[in-house]
């Protein structure tokens, strides 16, 4: 409350009478505890007693050691944590938004590893709902998209995280309602980042379901530290300011036509980060320590499998959301064979080889799978039901679940059925996102790689004639179709490091 009313109530009552008008929301730039060390807020020993039934300060030191039971106090200190920040930060500053007539937007900071996450806010995905425009940041231009693999860090390489970043936030803002989903992006980079480059961030943030770009620096002149910042400063002293337009209006046309239509996810996979709370210690105030121990070994392993399983998915189009389980808890039903949080409707839900489940999920999980939902299985299965360990297969009572070993054993059960897209040659680098409305279809169709075009055949199920709506004329022309069995297959040149924007609509004629 004293936050509030300091940093927000008493700073900008200069502009009251603008809230909500010229002033739509305010942005709230990584609300963070600082990484040194585990946050120990007041109260939290009495709340710790209270939830679990046990003393905080007498098991302290299993958070930095793996002694016997580090695992459940890991676990339940965090779960603690992430509530209380929920309860006293994100409610409130939504709340105190929303009663002057403000929206409330945002984004975390360190969203995109499950270890960063924890380091700095506890999580992400459960905090997004409290957003009216939940966003995220995408920092500098190190992007190589050449071969499309997962490279180690360095100057070009590419960085997986950024994949499951936008998801992370995209899948949280489908399921509470958001229709506008916002990024930060172009900081850290510098004045050469050309209108191709700034393109070609936006569309790869596009095609993973961001539909609202926010440029990270505007300043009014350059004078003292503005003129080394690290954005692209974007005003009128640019050379290339009378050309800036160019890639505005194309900017705005795309994010008209990402947001057209309805999602139509219907798989999804459950967030590990519950399972990462178990694992995590923390290496910045001793990292030799940290590196020694098992459970830091096996939180690194869970990010590199948790990064490649949601990048793999994507390159193989499978359409998918992530759950976070206290969303789950606060927004989560089961409805027949369909498994809901809050807008989205599901029909099969992944455990991407988690050692933690709560009961709140496990009790969601067994009504769907005896209503005949599908559970899929790959890797482990969950072990620590709120953070206690159990014995035997915690899902043995549920029929029909299906167990995967690996991912590749996973992409043939959840592909989607009713679209893909394929180029002639080497199509790992092309990503896909459709939505629909009825009959209609709207393909953002990205080639993520900048070294080459590609002829692309997208085939949709059914009869159905397709235009291309291009971005920077406006213009729309008739593509070619032709029918192959169920299915039409129309004819792409994707651009190097480009994208396309498709228009479906059902027909009865033959192509």
């Amino acid at each position: 409350e004293f936050y509030l009313e300091r940093s927000y109530g008493k700073m900008w009552t200069d502009f009251e009478d603008e809230y909500g008008k010229t002033i739509m929301s305010i942005w709230v730039d990584e609300p963070s505890y600082s990484s040194d060390y585990f946050p120990y807020p007041r109260g939290i020993e009495e709340e710790f007693k209270k939830r679990w039934g046990y003393s905080l300060k007498e098991n302290i030191y299993k958070l930095y050691c793996d002694e016997e039971g580090y695992q459940s106090v890991r676990y339940h200190y965090r779960i603690l944590l992430q509530e209380m920040l929920e309860d006293n930060y994100f409610k409130m500053l939504r709340r105190w938004c929303n009663d002057h007539g403000l929206l409330a937007s945002g984004h975390l900071m360190l969203e995109d590893t499950l270890e960063f996450q924890i380091t700095r806010a506890c999580a992400a995905m459960p905090y997004y709902k409290y957003f009216d425009i939940p966003g995220i940041d995408l920092l500098c231009g190190q992007m190589n998209w050449r071969s499309g693999e997962i490279k180690p860090e360095g100057k070009y390489s590419y960085r997986p995280t950024i994949t499951t970043t936008p998801i992370q936030c995209a899948s949280a803002a489908r399921q509470c309602g958001s229709e506008h989903i916002l990024c930060e992006m172009y900081g850290v980079t510098s004045q050469d980042m050309t209108f191709r480059n700034q393109k070609h961030q936006f569309d790869y943030m596009a095609v993973h379901g961001i539909n609202h770009r926010a440029v990270h620096g505007i300043f009014y002149s350059l004078h003292g530290r503005a003129k080394r910042m690290y954005p692209p400063h974007v005003n009128y002293y640019q050379p290339y300011w009378n050309d800036i337009h160019t890639l505005y209006d194309y900017v705005a046309s795309a994010s008209r036509f990402v947001s057209l239509g309805k999602p139509d996810e219907d798989v999804l996979v459950i967030h590990p980060l519950d399972s990462a709370y178990c694992d995590y210690v923390s290496h910045w105030a001793d990292k030799d320590h940290a590196l020694k121990l098992k459970s830091y070994k096996d939180l690194w392993k869970r990010d590199v499998y948790f990064h490649r399983l949601v990048f793999t998915l994507s390159l193989a189009h499978c359409i998918f959301d992530l759950g976070d389980e206290k969303t789950i808890l606060d927004m989560g039903c089961v409805d027949g064979k369909s498994f809901v949080i809050g807008e989205m409707r599901y029909n099969t839900v992944v455990l991407p080889d988690l050692i933690a489940l709560r009961s709140t999920t496990l009790e969601k999980l067994k009504e769907f799978g005896k209503n005949g939902g599908r559970i899929i299985v790959t890797g482990r299965t969950p072990y620590l039901i709120d953070g206690y360990k159990t014995s035997g297969n915690v899902l043995a009572d549920i029929p029909g679940v299906i167990y995967t070993e690996d991912v590749n054993s996973l992409i043939p059960l959840i592909e989607n059925k009713e679209y893909s897209v394929k180029a002639h040659y080497f199509d790992k680098n092309i990503f896909i996102r459709r939505r629909t409305d009825g009959d209609d279809g709207y393909y953002f169709v990205f080639n993520a790689d900048c070294s080459s075009d590609k002829n692309t055949v997208l085939s949709v199920k059914g009869k159905v004639k397709a235009e291309l709506w291009d971005g920077f004329t406006k213009e729309i022309t008739e593509l070619s179709c032709s029918f192959n069995g169920d299915y039409t297959e129309i004819e792409l040149r994707i651009p190097e490091g480009g994208s396309l924007m498709v228009h479906t609509f059902k027909t009865e004629e033959a192509p």
